[in-house]
């Protein structure tokens, strides 16, 4: 990359710090990957949740943004709600999350942070599928996800000993700086830059 180029980032959040070891990312892992098999061009991508995305910038201030926002920000919880359909590429299959307080809240320092729209609509979500589809393939694929995924993930995950009880979702307490070329929709030139703790 050309030093102090702008280019464009996003904001993650990775259950687990994105660990693939860890048996709740390899399901979300396992059904993303189904999903880009069944579907031609769909590509693969590790399981988040974006806080914010559309950041435009050279990687030293984004960066440098990033761990001034972490600082501010304290651990929080990001609850499931259900698997929906959407009508873009990159929110073609989700799991919608919860619209929670702490979450939103969240979603509005990062836009502070970077100077976007404080009034900006924010949908938390973490997404299945990329893929540009007809309606009505989405909203199968959708329903199928919805009853294949939610058992697994409450029976088979979130009632094993050591994690953090807060039912289907997960705990926070990091965030990953993506650079995240929306033109590429293979996905081939996205890399994660840095982890940060959230310590506020």
């Amino acid at each position: 990359m050309t030093p102090n180029a702008v280019e464009s980032f996003s904001l993650w959040l990775m259950p687990h710090d994105g660990a693939p070891e860890h048996p709740y990312n390899e399901r979300l892992q396992r059904e993303i990957n189904a999903q880009a098999n069944r579907i031609a061009g769909a590509p693969s991508f590790a399981p988040h949740v974006t806080l914010l995305g559309g950041i435009e910038g050279t990687e030293d201030d984004v960066l440098e943004r990033a761990d001034r926002l972490g600082a501010q920000l304290k651990p929080y919880v990001i609850k499931f709600d259900k698997v929906k359909a959407g009508t873009s590429f990159f929110q073609c299959v989700f799991i919608k999350c919860q619209e929670t307080p702490a979450v939103m809240q969240a979603a509005q320092e990062a836009r502070s942070s970077y100077g976007k729209d404080p009034d900006e609509v924010y949908m938390p979500h973490l997404s299945l599928l990329y893929a540009d589809i007809t309606q009505e393939q989405r909203e199968a694929v959708a329903q199928e996800a919805q009853a294949r995924i939610f058992p697994g993930l409450l029976d088979s995950i979130f009632l094993q000993k050591g994690d953090p009880g807060v039912g289907t979702g997960f705990l926070v307490d990091s965030m990953s700086l993506w650079r995240t070329p929306t033109e590429d929709k293979s996905l081939k030139n996205w890399e994660l830059v840095a982890t940060i703790p959230l310590t506020g």
